[in-house]
């Protein structure tokens, strides 16, 4: 057996690669858009070179133009997320029975034991029985799922607002806000997760040509390990 193991494929490095930029974009944009008056100087910022342009002097009407400017960006950027994620999801739905980020078990005592693993794994840096994700990496991508396609969902919504009743938009500007926050949150820690030193050669394989070492995935990932002998 060949002394690498492809860990990602093209399309995974390619997609990641690109969300990675979508991800900058409908942040930056969509913190004005949430809140305007917390994050004003984003407003700001965006709204100076148009009133420049437009000939407004006001104050008002720098931020007023600046949020706007931040609106259509922030749908151009979901939008182009959208068209990226389609072709990335067909590939995907077809190799599914191949995911890694599928519960090996389910119950309280399989949470319990994933618990444990994730402790020995980051807090006390033991040996820890874990497939090519672990429990708490599972957990952020099915969370990521829920909360992108919630997004997607709701920013739609809210781009058709006028044809919409506005109870519905209402919800769905809560929704969308809500889980903005939650990715927010959900991205601090997956930079601090794929960053870990313990998780450096995933990075790398990410970053990189796709392919890890066999023997750190034997010390580090036994669970996958397992998986790749028996195939």
């Amino acid at each position: 057996m060949s002394n690498r193991v492809i860990a990602f494929t093209k399309m995974q490095i390619w997609f990641h690669k690109h969300i990675i930029h979508f991800m900058v974009i409908l942040i930056a944009t969509g913190l004005p858009i949430i809140a305007p008056h917390a994050f004003f100087w984003l407003a700001w910022l965006y709204g100076v070179p148009l009133s420049a342009m437009a000939g407004v002097q006001s104050y008002g009407e720098t931020i007023a133009l600046g949020v706007q400017a931040a609106r259509v960006v922030h749908w151009a950027a979901a939008l182009s997320l959208t068209l990226t994620a389609v072709p990335f999801a067909i590939v995907m739905l077809k190799d599914r029975k191949n995911w890694q980020i599928w519960p090996d078990a389910i119950g309280k005592q399989a949470i319990a034991d994933g618990v444990e693993q994730l402790k020995n794994r980051y807090v006390y840096y033991k040996h820890a029985e874990v497939g090519k994700y672990n429990t708490g990496q599972k957990g952020l991508v099915w969370l990521t799922v829920i909360a992108v396609s919630s997004m997607m969902f709701t920013g739609l919504i809210m781009m058709l607002r006028t044809s919409i009743p506005e109870g519905i938009v209402g919800f769905a500007r809560f929704v969308h806000g809500f889980f903005f926050i939650v990715m927010s949150i959900v991205l601090i820690i997956h930079i601090y997760l794929g960053t870990h030193p313990i998780n450096r050669a995933g990075l790398n394989a990410m970053f990189g040509d796709g392919e890890m070492d066999a023997d750190d995935i034997k010390n580090k990932h036994p669970l996958w390990w397992k998986k790749i002998q028996n195939k």
